[in-house]
Parts: C-alpha cells; structure tokens; sequence
C-alpha cells in the first residue's frame, strides 16, 4: 500500500511540473500534498499515513452500506427483482458498447440509486 502511495503522489508531483492547472489537485490528496511541499507542516510518512487512514475509513463505510443494502434486499425480494431487472434493461439498451462504464450506466439506475438511498437513510 506504501508503494501505490507513492506512486499517486509522484504522478501528482509530476503533474505540477508539467505545468497543469490543478498541480497536485483539488482534493484530499492534493491537499496534503500542499501541506507536504508547501507549508511543510507534515511529513511524507504523515501524508502517506493519512491517506491509509482515509482509505480505512471508505473501505469501512462502503461495506457496511453493502452489507445493509444486501440484508435489505433478502428481505425485501419485491424490490430485488426490480433492482436485477432494471440492470438487465439498461445491459441490454447499452449494447452499442463494449463494456458499460459507470458515467453511461449508473446515473440511469433508478431503482438501485432509490435503494441505496434508502439504505443510507436507515
């Protein structure tokens, strides 16, 4: 995990130098990397630390939402079937691609977006 770190941080890095806008990025990470670099507030083992951290905390709140959205389908089989149906509809519209991407697909599943919100709510 140390490496792939790195790996993201030098193409950041890399990024800057080559001139883009957005430098290192307007996000968590970039924002790290700026008090890396810039401000020298933290160390490279603090940045790569924080990020595991992160990491952690997502892989954590994304399978606990799974998990109950699962618990929540058995449980509710008419909502199930929907959810699969409309997931073999949209496959089927989308045949003029290869592989379906999450930009063409995921905005359109309804159902599914219904699903997890409810998830969330509970």
């Amino acid at each position: 995990m140390h490496k792939s770190i790195l790996k993201i941080i030098n193409k950041r890095e890399a990024k800057l130098k080559m001139g883009e806008v957005d430098g290192y990025g307007n996000d968590f990470l970039g924002s790290l990397i700026v008090a890396y670099h810039e401000n020298k507030r933290i160390t490279l083992e603090d940045l790569i630390d924080e990020c595991k951290t992160f990491y952690d905390a997502g892989h954590e709140t994304a399978t606990a939402l799974l998990t109950w959205t699962c618990l929540l389908l058995a449980t509710h089989a008419d909502w199930q079937e929907k959810a699969r149906n409309e997931v073999i509809e949209l496959l089927k519209e989308d045949q003029s691609q290869n592989l379906p991407t999450y930009e063409n697909i995921l905005p359109k599943l309804k159902t599914m977006n219904m699903i997890i919100n409810e998830t969330l709510r509970l």
